[in-house]
């Protein structure tokens, strides 16, 4: 952290993720945005968003909700 380096890693698929994951490497955290879906079974495309913190034990440190709840149609 204090050398302000930043590393991108490589974009992960999951199969029960519709979205690719977004990972980033910031010193010894490993950022990621996940889409979840919300516990509500009337609004299928609600989504939670979360972001979260992994250190190098991958142990989350954090985890932060950015935007509740969204709304993702499905791709074409």
């Amino acid at each position: 952290m204090a050398t302000g380096a930043v590393e991108a890693l490589p974009t992960e698929k999951s199969s029960t993720e519709p979205l690719p994951r977004l990972v980033s490497k910031v010193g010894v955290l490993t950022l990621s945005l996940k889409d979840e879906p919300t516990k509500n079974p009337l609004k299928p495309f609600e989504r939670r968003r979360t972001l979260q913190a992994v250190n190098d034990a991958q142990e989350v440190v954090w985890r932060h909700e950015i935007a509740a709840p969204i709304f993702l149609v499905p791709r074409p």
